[in-house]
């Protein structure tokens, strides 16, 4: 992968990285203004479901910037 490819897809994982952190904390705020502890629980497996997404973009940007 040249440098300009890896530069790209570093920026593109960053951009992923920025909007998945906007999801995260709308799912969050939403999940904790709810009362119905269903919805609550599905709302937070959501929000760690975003977690895993984002380590996993973190272990790709740090694989991408040793190549």
């Amino acid at each position: 992968m040249s440098e300009s490819d890896t530069n790209e897809l570093l920026q593109a994982l960053e951009y992923a990285e920025d909007q998945l952190a906007d999801a995260e904390d709308v799912v969050w705020n939403v999940s904790t203004e709810l009362c119905d502890e269903e919805t609550e629980q599905s709302l937070d497996e959501l929000v760690e479901e975003l977690w895993r997404i984002q380590n996993r973009i973190t272990e790709v940007k740090e694989t991408a910037s040793e190549e």
